[in-house]
């Protein structure tokens, strides 16, 4: 199954570690607000894609159409 996750933060990066156990799993995309950190969850945590803004929710959301979707935030 391919995973987009929204945030980049601690908790996100706790469930990233987590998933990365499992096989079925494809770490597809990973979006935060600032781009920097976003590629660097991306590399860290094994995401292909990574985007810098939370305004392309839908364009990530197109590209994993049909598979798990995982909104991570913290307040």
């Amino acid at each position: 199954m391919k995973l987009a996750i929204l945030g980049a933060g601690r908790i996100a990066g706790i469930v990233s570690a987590t998933l990365s156990k499992l096989e079925e799993i494809d770490r597809y995309a990973v979006a935060a607000r600032d781009l920097g950190r976003a590629k660097e969850f991306a590399k860290t945590y094994g995401y292909q894609k990574a985007y810098g803004s939370y305004e392309v929710d839908v364009r990530l959301y197109n590209d994993v159409a049909g598979k798990i979707r995982l909104i991570v935030t913290e307040k």
